[in-house]
């Protein structure tokens, strides 16, 4: 069986998308300082305001514009439900389908998400260059790309990556490339610059747990 939104009625952006917001905030809420939860989870909250982002692309006025829009829209909506069930194939079906109709940044910036869970971080990249090539301004994909060189432990080529990302105009998360650029200069032993940017996260997000724990071992380095 496919996912909750096919074949159902037109969808506005109303009460049931701001129900899967608010359920994945309370996800956020409750488990973000569970270590041993799944970090998808964790990152639940952050990816909703891209989520959100993508209502907006999508509407004028609250409603979805156009048949190619909303089929765009409906198919969006259950790539995003299918991701977050951890059925990533299917999640990369319907985004690239959803994109064909209607390509947001955002989307394609989910769409690289999903690769990074499915451990294909150069196909992840590049959907994130997609992104940053149809909006420049928009900082998710930047920060994403900083997010996968450090994975692969390319810290110098991530630290242009993540800098683009504290420039970016259409950015709404920027104690996220604070604290990814604390941990490529922590990767390289240069624990004052990490200290720097790990306190530059936790200013814009005081309850930031992961910005603090990473500072409270940069002090400790630097003592």
């Amino acid at each position: 069986m496919r996912g909750p939104f096919r074949g159902g009625p037109k969808v506005s952006l109303c009460a049931r998308d701001k129900e899967l917001l608010l359920a994945n905030r309370e996800l956020h809420i409750q488990y973000s300082c569970a270590k041993s939860f799944p970090t998808r989870l964790r990152l639940t909250f952050a990816r909703a305001t891209v989520y959100l982002r993508l209502m907006e692309s999508f509407s004028v006025g609250g409603a979805v514009q156009g048949e190619h829009h909303q089929a765009a829209w409906n198919l969006l909506k259950e790539a995003y439900q299918y991701q977050m069930g951890g059925e990533y194939d299917m999640a990369v079906e319907l985004y690239k389908r959803s994109l064909k109709l209607h390509p947001t940044a955002e989307a394609y910036t989910f769409l690289g998400w999903t690769y990074h869970f499915q451990g294909k971080l150069d196909e992840a990249i590049e959907e994130c260059k997609k992104a940053i090539q149809l909006d420049p301004e928009f900082g998710n994909p930047y920060n994403d790309i900083g997010a996968y060189l450090i994975e692969r432990g390319q810290y110098d080529e991530a630290l242009s990556w993540l800098e683009q990302a504290l420039q970016s105009r259409r950015y709404e998360s920027y104690h996220y490339p604070h604290y990814n650029l604390g941990r490529a200069y922590m990767a390289k032993g240069l624990y004052a610059k990490a200290r720097h940017h790990f306190e530059a996260a936790l200013q814009i997000c005081p309850g930031y747990s992961l910005a603090r724990e990473a500072l409270t071992k940069a002090c400790r380095q630097t003592q």
